[in-house]
């Protein structure tokens, strides 16, 4: 049996396996807009051959055309017509389409983000560009917006200045690093293990892993949902520490966000996106190439030679000389495995065909480089798997960041996906405040989709993984978690806790002398105080409400709860607190406080002299007797 035929018996194996409602969900475009929240299913799917379908007005039941529907995004849906494809579905009739759960004429689609319908003239802001809606399409201005590098299938990379390059390999690699003797140091590491077909038998289990090396820290995101840092696995996202934030946006992608500028997705398979926003101008070297918007010096070598030859290029960033790396053969995959080139003609094909789903992409993003990747992967591959799925992910991902939503899985064999209870597919999903504790995060996020399973609009992940409504997100305070309901009575405040983060409205409070009203308060390990006036105070808690605290220049005095000058600070002694100024004895000295310090006399205890004297004696009888 050819692999077609393999791919096809599987394709209907689980679509006979998979209930009407997943077909609905996964194979048709499930995602909630606001205009269909109050929709009913009206997409039916017969299950069974004497299964009665009744369709919708604005629908017809045809007895074979799988879940394939002409959309707004691709109107000229080519559709299965016979073949073990074949299901029976109720599908939107001639000279309508599908957006959403709804059947509308093409020249009444709406532009669409982040799962919703927008309406033309509406403004959106991506990156450095505004974005407005006119029809079903989007109007951006062409300001530049920092750049994206990228590494797909088992070779396959775009570099920072659009150069596109194939080169299949092991050992491990910077991806990106600054070769600046300014500016902050950082290093990502590429580390591929099983990416060279040819020369591993055809074996089609390439495994990467990324490597982030900045500010002291090691972050490692390895195959199958591994992140590490420092040795130490990372099981509750988003997790955090400063100039690093990792979280989870989508299920099964990894994003690490570094405070200057960058930010990595990976899927956790073999893609990796590195975004760097414009700061990092000429900034940049290693396989992503020098960012300086000249596509002739992309091969850079750590040396400062520009290289020609793309093997030496490789090599030459490799992060330890003694790996021995696999080169780039000569001879093509699909030469080198030419029965292997029907099926990548077939199941690379919709990204190059003129009445494709990605043909409102080809005026934007030029789909060859994507097609080239895409049969080497195929032919590389071992038979029957879904090589083809990654570059279809990448080119999909591109051309969203040029603001053309593609819906192309289902039409794409073997690239279907089921998204876990509570989840749903988009194409489009935001980066940015995905869960709980990324929406209180201060880390400047750059907005961008990302496709995969990930709460539907007005839901986020909670600390667990679940998607809950924005409103039930609890609120951290005094090292413990409160409920979206709580209120917290405080010393000058009211707060209740919506959307994870406190609310707080002021009750009014005398601060007293020396102190001062605050909207901002930390708690009271975080304030300087005469006992920590050497050291710096360590903040376990940093959540802070309305209340009072010391004015600048003063701190405060835990024995009297007052705010004084550090000049005036009380001393301690034996448990016993005593005012600046103030003498005691400690021990055989005479001291006094000042500043919160102790200051003692000089002079030698009397009863220590005796003793050393009397020491002294009876040492030296002994050694005269002896």
């Amino acid at each position: 049996m050819s692999q077609r035929y393999l791919l096809q018996a599987f394709l209907l194996l689980a679509i006979c396996m998979t209930s009407s409602a997943f077909i609905l969900n996964w194979f048709g475009n499930n995602k909630e807009t606001d205009a269909d929240k109050d929709s009913e299913d009206v997409f039916g799917v017969r299950a069974h051959a004497e299964e009665v379908i009744e369709c919708p007005s604005d629908m017809e039941f045809i007895e074979c055309g799988g879940p394939c529907q002409a959309t707004c995004t691709n109107p000229y849906a080519e559709c299965p017509t016979d073949g073990p494809e074949c299901i029976g579905y109720c599908k939107c009739k001639d000279g309508l389409v599908r957006q959403g759960n709804r059947c509308i004429p093409l020249g009444e689609c709406r532009c669409e983000y982040d799962g919703n319908l927008m309406n033309t003239g509406d403004v959106i802001n991506v990156d450095c560009n505004n974005c407005t809606c006119n029809g079903d399409q989007w109007e951006c201005t062409e300001n530049k917006c920092g750049a994206t590098c990228w590494t797909a299938g088992l070779g396959s990379f775009k570099t920072f200045d659009n150069k596109y390059y194939e080169h299949e390999g092991n050992c491990e690699h910077y991806l990106a690093k600054n070769c600046q003797p300014q500016g902050t140091k950082y290093e990502i590491r590429l580390k591929t293990e099983n990416c060279y077909a040819q020369a591993s038998g055809k074996d089609n289990l390439c495994r990467k892993s990324i490597n982030i090396r900045y500010k002291g820290s090691n972050v490692r995101v390895g195959y199958a949902s591994e992140v590490m840092v420092d040795g130490e696995e990372i099981a509750v996202f988003p997790w955090s520490e400063p100039g690093i934030f990792i979280e989870k946006p989508v299920y099964h992608t990894t994003k690490v966000t570094l405070d200057i500028g960058i930010e990595i997705l990976f899927d956790e398979q073999t893609r990796v996106q590195v975004f760097a926003n414009n700061d990092l101008i000429d900034a940049t070297c290693g396989l992503c190439g020098t960012f300086n918007n000249n596509i002739d010096d992309e091969f850079l070598t750590p040396s400062g030679v520009v290289e020609t030859d793309l093997d030496l290029f490789w090599f030459n960033w490799l992060v330890d000389l003694w790996c021995s790396p696999s080169f780039t053969p000569v001879v093509a995959a699909c030469v080198a495995y030419e029965t292997m080139q029907p099926l990548a003609d077939d199941l690379c094909a919709d990204l190059v065909h003129s009445l494709g789903p990605f043909s409102a992409c080809h005026s934007k993003v030029n789909p060859d480089p994507y097609y080239a990747a895409c049969q080497s992967d195929v032919c590389s591959c071992a038979e029957g798997a879904n090589c083809h799925c990654n570059i279809y992910s990448q080119y999909a991902a591109d051309c969203s960041a040029n603001m053309v939503t593609v819906s192309w899985r289902p039409t794409t064999k073997g690239c279907s996906l089921v998204c876990p209870v509570g989840t749903q597919y988009s194409e489009c999903h935001n980066t940015c405040k995905s869960s709980c504790g990324a929406q209180l995060s201060e880390v400047k996020c750059h907005d961008t989709c990302v496709s995969g399973c990930s709460c539907p609009p007005g839901m986020v992940f909670d600390t667990n993984g679940y998607c809950i409504p924005e409103d039930s997100c609890e609120c951290q305070a005094f090292g413990r978690s409160f409920d979206s309901t709580d209120i917290l009575s405080l010393e000058c405040s009211k707060c209740s806790c919506e959307k994870g983060s406190w609310n707080c409205i002021s009750t009014g409070c005398y601060c007293g002398e020396n102190a001062e009203l605050t909207d901002c308060k930390l708690p009271n390990e975080c304030q300087k105080t005469c006992a920590t006036l050497k050291s710096e105070a360590v903040c376990s808690d940093t959540t802070c409400f309305p209340g009072c605290q010391c004015s600048s220049g003063y701190v405060l005095d835990e024995v009297s709860r007052k705010c004084v000058l550090p000049s005036d600070c009380s001393c301690y002694h034996g448990g016993v607190a005593y005012a600046s100024g103030s003498e005691a004895n400690i021990g055989c000295k005479s001291c006094s406080c000042s500043g919160g310090e102790w200051t003692c006399n000089t002079d030698k205890c009397q009863g220590m002299i005796i003793l050393l004297l009397y020491l002294a004696y009876y040492t030296c009888i002994i050694v005269y007797k002896y």
